[in-house]
């Protein structure tokens, strides 16, 4: 039949991953039935490449279906048999003896025009899609380049075959398969079969000189493999496989045979592709290939990769002519849908896999959760990209290409008007919101959590599982304070019931009056749960509080009474925790702060004789203790009454049996934990924990401690009683082999 006697019926819609998904004329009305059972099952190996993208994701250590890194393979076979039925005889000489050459390029040309129209709107807009979401990709200005004119396929480098949407490699193969389709079916069935013997000759071919190349170290390996995987003259076989299928298949179309025999066949032609990956990759055959002379090691990657399809084909046939179950299912409105945006299915599920893996919460989203969040918000942004954008651009390009840019703005708007208040995109639209919002809280919860962790990590001691008592447990505490912004995290923990106290965050000046209170808001999480975790983030502008001191920590329920603040087991009388202190020296954390009440049990362990020494006019030491690390190196442990106006330094000094200084530690810190619990409102209690290398005291034999006066550059006086000595050190500890003996 010649095609200008033919009628425009449909449109067929074949939008596989790979490209020529669809080809608008049918050649014939018992073809119909045929195209829309082939477009189901488009979708149904769609899928399987979506099976396939889950190896190693979300808890998946392997999908165990290697069948479906071939399920390209389908799509290359599926988009020659398609294209064949519907554009052989424009190209066919044989048919078309009227045709001169001007008019066969007219005709390659508009077919080309209608293939790129097809194929480049819905890869361009996903390419952006993939720049702007995907956070690790390199954006390399000749990979984006190549990318973007679907060139990538050809030149064997991750970068820039699988850089940025990976499965774009396959539309780019498949926009070569456009140009070199006019040139396998322009001699018709007969000139075809030779063509076809010669092509496979040529894979040969180059699959030897590829072979050759990895001998003589021309190439990788992972170079050889990305030639095979991608290239476009290594993959022509399985789309040529599909032009002669669908030559088969015109020759006789049809045979009736009844349900039952069509259904026999068509689950035959399955169990085939089946036995055939139990036969390679159950069996592992292909290691047997690995020893073929000459082409060894590109023959068993290519056989990887294509061998499947001629049983593709197989398959292709049998459901097409069939009215069978299995056809009947697949040509079913709903899988035919599905089929329909397969393509944008295709073009769009990788990208949504990859963004849900990196935003979610891989302890969260794992198993039948991820499989369901990818596959819905894919098929709800396939139904959008089908409706928005492969629909409306097919005609408007091939309008704006033929030099009608105002027809080609008018099909454009008027295609998209058609479809923006469709049921169907609302509802889509609603699906990917929904799952959209699902990932984004999960993504939330993966950053508090991680940040949860890294607060709890570099909290110091004095910040780190203090109770409130009847609220919360603060697992710690990080301070960001600079000229311009004062950044408060807090990581909490619930104990006990729910509690209705609210924590507060009071800003005060040097006086303790409080300047701000700020109260923060709920949970961020469900506190239902007794393990449950929660993460707060406050921030002031440290501009508007020049005066700010202090910053405290307190929970008050809704009559402003304040939880009390314990560790470590100790109750106490405080309400507030102190935060951070503008200076340090003044800085006030209750003792039950500390570990395991380190200051009281100084204090309490020291001989009667021994406690309470005097040293000058403004420090007393409590108690103190020498012990030995495990890095051989010393801890010096000192618990102080310490008055405000103290200008003296604490200094350890180290000396040998001469009593010659041979270290000294001159320069302790002020106060690593303060509280304020003794005598008087102007004193306090310190605790140094001061760690002394071994270098420093090499060769001593005795550590003594003393208060040094910079302005009087002499000793405080030390006291006991009614004893008094000027200048004098005090002993606090011997050094006997590297082993300390308190006395």
């Amino acid at each position: 039949m010649n095609l200008n006697d033919t009628q425009v019926m449909h449109e067929l819609k074949i939008p596989p991953p790979n490209s020529m998904l669809l080809s608008p004329l049918g050649e014939s009305q018992s073809f119909h039935g045929r195209i829309k059972s082939l477009t189901g099952l488009r979708f149904v190996a769609a899928l399987l490449v979506f099976v396939h993208h889950f190896d190693g994701r979300f808890g998946f250590a392997g999908t165990g279906l290697p069948l479906a890194n071939n399920a390209v393979s389908f799509f290359f076979v599926l988009s020659g048999f398609i294209l064949t039925l519907v554009y052989r005889q424009r190209f066919d000489r044989s048919h078309r003896r009227d045709i001169g050459a001007a008019g066969l390029a007219a005709e390659v040309v508009s077919f080309l025009k209608k293939r790129f129209a097809r194929l480049w709107p819905l890869h361009f807009v996903c390419l952006l899609i993939c720049i702007a979401t995907v956070r690790y990709l390199n954006l390399n200005f000749w990979v984006i380049l190549t990318n973007l004119f679907l060139v990538h396929s050809w030149i064997p480098s991750e970068p820039h075959a699988f850089g940025l949407n990976n499965v774009s490699w396959s539309i780019s193969t498949e926009l070569f398969f456009c140009f070199a389709f006019p040139l396998l079916v322009m001699g018709g069935y007969r000139g075809f079969l030779w063509r076809y013997g010669f092509l496979i000759l040529g894979t040969l071919g180059g699959l030897m000189l590829l072979n050759f190349a990895i001998d003589f170290q021309w190439i990788s390996r992972r170079g050889m493999i990305l030639a095979i995987q991608a290239n476009p003259l290594m993959r022509l076989f399985e789309f040529a496989t599909g032009i002669l299928t669908a030559y088969l298949f015109t020759r006789r179309p049809k045979i009736t045979r009844g349900v039952f025999n069509d259904t026999a066949c068509e689950f035959a032609a399955l169990a085939l592709v089946i036995a055939w990956w139990v036969f390679v990759f159950k069996f592992d055959i292909l290691s047997l290939v690995f020893f073929t002379p000459l082409v060894g090691n590109s023959l068993g990657t290519w056989m990887w990769f294509c061998s499947a399809a001629p049983l593709f084909g197989l398959v292709i046939w049998t459901i097409a002519r069939s009215d069978g179950l299995i056809s009947k299912f697949m040509a079913s409105p709903a899988m035919v849908h599905m089929g329909e945006i397969s393509f944008a299915f295709y073009m769009i599920h990788m990208l949504v896999i990859r963004i849900i893996d990196i935003e979610g919460d891989p302890f969260l989203i794992t198993g039948a959760l991820a499989i369901a969040l990818s596959l819905a918000a894919s098929l709800a942004a396939a139904e959008l990209l089908y409706q928005l954008v492969e629909m409306p651009c097919k005609d408007a390009i091939i309008a704006l290409l033929n030099g009608r840019p105002k027809d080609s703005i008018a099909k454009f708007t008027g295609s998209v008007g058609q479809v923006l208040f469709k049921p169907v995109t609302a509802i889509a639209t609603l699906a990917l919101v929904a799952v959209a919002g699902i990932v984004h809280q999960n993504s939330l919860t993966k950053y508090e959590q991680a940040r949860i962790s890294l607060i709890v990590q570099e909290s110091s001691e004095a910040h780190r599982q203090v109770d409130f008592q009847d609220a919360s447990q603060l697992q710690g505490c990080l301070l960001t304070i600079d000229n311009e912004s004062i950044t408060i995290e807090l990581a909490w923990t619930a104990t006990g019931q729910v509690s209705p106290k609210r924590r507060k965050i009071y800003l005060m000046d040097e006086n303790m009056n409080p300047i701000k209170a700020e109260t923060i808001s709920g949970p961020r999480h469900n506190w239902s749960r007794q393990s449950e975790t929660m993460y707060d983030l406050i921030e002031f502008d440290r501009a508007e509080f020049p005066d700010m001191y202090r910053v405290m920590l307190a929970w008050e329920d809704a009559g402003d009474n304040r939880a009390l603040v314990s560790k470590n087991g100790h109750s106490s009388s405080f309400e507030f925790l102190e935060l951070y202190c503008v200076d340090p020296e003044m800085a006030a954390i209750d003792t039950l702060s500390l570990p395991v009440g380190k200051l009281r049990s100084l204090v309490e362990q020291m001989p009667q004789e021994k406690a309470y020494l005097r040293l000058g006019n403004h420090a007393t030491l409590c108690g103190y203790e020498c012990l030995p690390n495990p890095d051989g190196g010393l801890s010096v442990n000192l618990a102080w009454k310490l008055k405000p106006e103290l200008t003296e330094r604490r200094v350890l000094n180290f000396l040998d049996e001469d009593t010659s200084v041979v270290g000294s530690h001159g320069d302790v810190a002020m106060l690593q934990f303060v509280r304020r619990v003794m005598t008087g409102p102007e004193e306090k209690l310190f605790l140094d924990q001061i760690s002394v290398p071994v270098e420093l005291y090499k060769g001593a034999s005795t550590i003594t401690l003393g208060l040094w006066n910079e302005e009087a550059k002499q000793m405080a006086r030390i006291e006991k009683g009614q004893t008094v000595t000027d200048g004098q050190r005090l002993v606090i500890g011997q050094i006997k082999a590297v082993e300390l003996e308190n006395r």
